[in-house]
């Protein structure tokens, strides 16, 4: 029966009002019906899909897009991109090789991704912090940030137990931090030049 109702040509309004008057329509498929019910609640899911989408730290980028010095996600691992090549084969489909150093442990890697791969990007936020002392027998730099609130970093971040006994107290640092992790440290010039 319906269909030969809208075999004789019939609008989607009047098709909407003939399965609802049936039964066979619930209200939830009404768009008005729903959007009067909820527009308070849609506008708040709006909103929060908008903030959520700002402050994720990521960014999701193709493997052909990331380039040396780009922070990225890797296998669940924090990495820093130290060199990118591009591979082009006959032709075969072209791939791109990253080498990387592990954030959290300095080690270096490499690893071959196809030119579309998606990977994750992300964006550290970079403080300045100051060296209030060095804790060496737990490992660790305890660092006051601009409101004066300690963080604690762990001493392998800096390069090691060889690096404590130039972080003088009152030293200026730059640090980049992830979701309130620090994930790099970058010493000075002048400390550099004294361990090399």
């Amino acid at each position: 029966m319906l269909l030969s109702a809208c075999s004789r040509g019939c609008s989607f309004p009047a098709l909407r009002a003939s399965l609802s008057s049936w039964g066979l329509l619930p209200r939830q498929f009404f768009p008005a019906a729903t959007a009067a019910a909820a527009p308070a609640a849609a506008a708040a899911a709006a909103a929060a899909a908008a903030a959520a989408r700002w402050t994720r730290g990521f960014a999701s980028i193709t493997a052909s897009e990331a380039r040396q010095g780009n922070m990225l996600i890797v296998d669940g691992r924090r990495v820093e991109v130290t060199e990118f090549r591009l591979i082009k084969s006959g032709r075969g489909a072209a791939s791109v090789s990253l080498s990387y150093v592990d954030l959290e442990t300095l080690k270096s890697g490499a690893q071959t991704f196809s030119v579309q791969k998606r990977l994750e990007k992300i964006e550290p936020e970079k403080t300045l912090l100051q060296v209030m002392y060095v804790d060496a027998p737990n490992g660790a730099v305890v660092l006051s940030d601009p409101n004066y609130d300690e963080v604690i970093i762990p001493l392998r971040l800096f390069g090691g137990p060889s690096v404590a006994e130039h972080l003088t107290p009152e030293l200026q640092v730059p640090v980049w931090m992830h979701e309130g992790v620090p994930v790099k440290v970058q010493l000075p010039s002048s400390i550099l030049t004294v361990l090399r």
